[in-house]
């Protein structure tokens, strides 16, 4: 009886946990995809099912999209195609949001900021802006021959 009542609890707080981490990424994935960040809008418009391009990769990477921190967890190339953003690791696969490859001429320097206290630069995509993106200021130092002058 006191087994069956251990196992019990067990499987209870086992439960417990699961369903709260799924509400965790049930409401940051709604978040990513909505208003805030608009990953899911860049990817309609920028889907890029091909292996990361050629050319400087950044991993583990934080920026803002919007109102979205994306904390550690981007992956950021930068080719002669463009810009090309994924998420990684395990939010990046729960969130089934899409890598995206971002063409230089939908890229416009919105100006400086910061990001976590660092320095930064926003980034406004398409034309009119489907989202703002905020990348750390060495990132843009890597990308800024890219793009075009305002």
């Amino acid at each position: 009886m006191k087994t069956q009542f251990i196992i019990a609890i067990v499987a209870g707080v086992v439960l417990f946990w699961a369903v709260m981490i799924g509400l965790i990424v049930f409401v940051l994935t709604r978040l990513a995809g909505g208003r805030g960040g608009n990953w899911k809008g860049l990817a309609k418009r920028y889907t890029s099912s091909e292996a990361p391009p050629d050319g400087n990769m950044f991993k583990k990477q934080t920026i803002r999209m919007g109102s979205v921190n994306y904390k550690n967890c981007v992956t950021i190339g930068v080719s002669q195609s463009g810009l090309y953003l994924a998420l990684s690791g395990f939010f990046g696969k729960a969130a089934r949001l899409s890598s995206v490859l971002i063409p230089w001429e939908d890229i416009k320097v919105s100006g400086a900021t910061r990001l976590y206290w660092r320095s930064a630069v926003m980034l406004n995509i398409a034309n009119p802006p489907l989202a703002q993106v905020t990348l750390y200021q060495n990132i843009f130092n890597a990308i800024q021959q890219h793009l075009k002058p305002a």
